[in-house]
């Protein structure tokens, strides 16, 4: 009888790096995230897009390194999209998010500055 190799995986809070530098690229990453400097803060949402058999299919990902990804998904309240399941479905289920908020300077902006953007938006820039 063969035995087969268990792939125990300790829960962990951060994914490693190599798992993060491969999966960064993955194929439903642009559906997600346009530019690539920015992926990794919604690697859960990109990596919850793809089945088993899809991160199966990204060279230097195997059965271990797929277990850490599920155990990392749960702990951040996601999980792999079931064979069969759309991608509409899992993406429905992805909540609004800011990357950073330091970088969200426009509703800053909209706060403190008298001008009035509706009129800029429409192209008559001036004071409210």
């Amino acid at each position: 009888m063969a035995k087969t190799k268990s792939t125990t995986v300790k829960p962990e809070s951060v994914l490693p790096d190599r798992i993060i530098q491969l999966t960064e690229n993955a194929p439903y990453a642009p559906l997600v995230v346009r530019h690539t400097a920015d992926r990794a803060a919604f690697l859960p949402e990109i990596l919850s897009l793809h089945t088993k058999q899809e991160l199966s299919e990204i060279p230097g990902l195997g059965k271990a390194s797929i277990a850490t990804i599920e155990v990392w998904l749960a702990e951040h309240g996601r999980r792999l999209r079931i064979p069969g399941e759309s991608l509409d479905a899992v993406i429905c289920h992805f909540g609004a998010r800011r990357k950073h908020t330091s970088e969200h300077r426009l509703g800053a902006r909209l706060r403190s500055d008298p001008v009035d953007h509706r009129r800029y938006a429409q192209g008559r820039p001036g004071r409210a």
